[in-house]
């Protein structure tokens, strides 16, 4: 999703429907008939990276670009790039993309101005500990200093287990 609208992408069609939630439960889809078009097939992870920025990744192929939905168009900013295969997450943090593999337990960060393609290629790719099936960064401001942290809250669904990492030195440390 960006900004108010949500994008509802077909994986096996490569189409997808523009939708806004106009109060709880219900999804005003808009136009009610139309179909975006054009989208490739098999898209495995869609994120919001930006504020009306979404990053598009295919796990099995490496595929990705960078498009961004602003009042109901679609349109490209990244051209098609292959990245490794097998990223099972991708998180936005404040100037970079975290890539992470659950199953490899590999993760990578990329630098990223929410506005301007991606680098081609990734960071330094580096092992992390495998199994989160979730991520969720989120921002602490530090009281009385105001001094703004990002956390990366990990868990895994099949164990209960998890963590909370800062970012430091372009690598995530647990707390």
């Amino acid at each position: 999703s960006t900004q108010d609208d949500l994008l509802l992408y077909n994986q096996t069609k490569g189409n997808a429907r523009l939708a806004r939630i106009v109060r709880l439960g219900k999804l005003n889809v808009y136009p009610a008939k139309a179909t975006l078009k054009g989208f490739s097939l098999g898209w495995t992870v869609i994120r919001q990276v930006a504020h009306d920025a979404m990053i598009f990744y295919n796990k099995d192929t490496g595929g990705t670009a960078i498009g961004r939905l602003v009042n109901g168009v679609f349109e490209t900013i990244n051209p098609a790039m292959q990245l490794k295969y097998g990223w099972s997450h991708i998180e936005a943090l404040p100037g970079f993309l975290l890539f992470y593999d659950t199953e490899q337990g590999l993760a990578a960060l990329t630098p990223f101005n929410g506005v301007g393609p991606l680098q081609q290629g990734l960071g330094d790719i580096f092992e992390f500990e495998k199994g989160y099936s979730h991520l969720v960064v989120v921002e602490n401001v530090i009281w009385p200093t105001n001094r703004r942290e990002h956390w990366l809250l990990a868990y895994d669904g099949t164990t209960g287990n998890g963590g909370v990492f800062t970012f430091q030195d372009g690598r995530p440390v647990k707390t």
